[in-house]
């Protein structure tokens, strides 16, 4: 009788310490998930700032044309900018509806997509010539590849309205 009685002591504890591992581990998860989020909503907030100095470093020049590669979650495919006042028009006109949808403040214009588990899904750029850049293609998207997106920043000292572009 004894013996019965130890064999099921041992296997109730076995069946505990299996449990126990299999939360810990789901919590482990769960915090590595947690870190990645906070990293990538750092490393999207960091290209829209870094994006953002290189516009005004061009807007306060006379003449600029710069091709800069930044940093973007891989998850995110391409970033778009777009002009939420005018309509869809080229190639990714099915973009337009989406981001107007998804869009909180009109004035947004600047487009991560797709928006997945992005903290930063949408910003605001200052000093872009957000007409020309969207005269053709609004939205106007530059592809990512590998966490990487280049984009051109070019200003013309003979632009009358002293606001930048942006080009692929």
């Amino acid at each position: 009788m004894k013996r019965g009685k130890g064999q099921l002591d041992l296997s109730f504890g076995m069946i505990f310490s299996i449990f126990l591992i299999i939360v810990f581990l789901a919590f482990a998860f769960y915090v590595i998930k947690s870190f990645l989020t906070i990293n990538e909503g750092a490393q999207v907030g960091s290209f829209v700032n870094d994006l953002q100095n290189d516009i005004d470093k061009a807007w306060k020049g006379f003449q600029s044309s710069e091709q800069v590669t930044y940093d973007v979650p891989n998850a995110v495919e391409k970033v778009c900018v777009v002009n939420l006042a005018g309509k869809g028009s080229g190639g990714n006109t099915g973009l337009f509806d989406e981001f107007d949808r998804f869009s909180s403040d009109p004035s947004d214009n600047l487009f991560f997509y797709p928006f997945g588990d992005l903290q930063i899904k949408e910003a605001k750029l200052k000093n872009i010539n957000l007409a020309s850049i969207t005269s053709n293609e609004n939205p106007y998207c530059f592809s990512a590849a590998n966490g990487k997106v280049s984009i051109k920043i070019v200003k013309d000292r003979n632009s009358q309205d002293n606001l930048v572009n942006l080009e692929r």
